[in-house]
């Protein structure tokens, strides 16, 4: 894999960072929502919606993170270097 520039490292972090940019929701997340919606379970529809926008905002920054380090995990080496 090749190193990420700088200016595409920048280009990542500002799509990224952008307050109006929505990160995908994984289908079988989708049918969950689909199926409580369906069932006429609006609140759960609503916290389920939200848990997934932030599981998947979180998968993007990790994403991100390895694209910008290099590394495959990079929080890894940290858990090992506490011990």
């Amino acid at each position: 894999m090749d190193a990420v520039t700088g200016e595409q490292f920048r280009t990542a972090y500002v799509e990224f960072t952008d307050p109006e940019a929505r990160h995908p929701v994984r289908p079988q997340h989708q049918d969950k929502i689909d199926k409580a919606i369906a069932q006429g379970d609006t609140r759960v529809a609503k916290r389920l919606s939200k848990i997934y926008a932030n599981w998947a905002a979180s998968k993007a920054a990790g994403r991100l993170l390895r694209r910008r380090c290099g590394s495959r995990r990079p929080i890894d080496g940290a858990k090992k270097a506490r011990g």
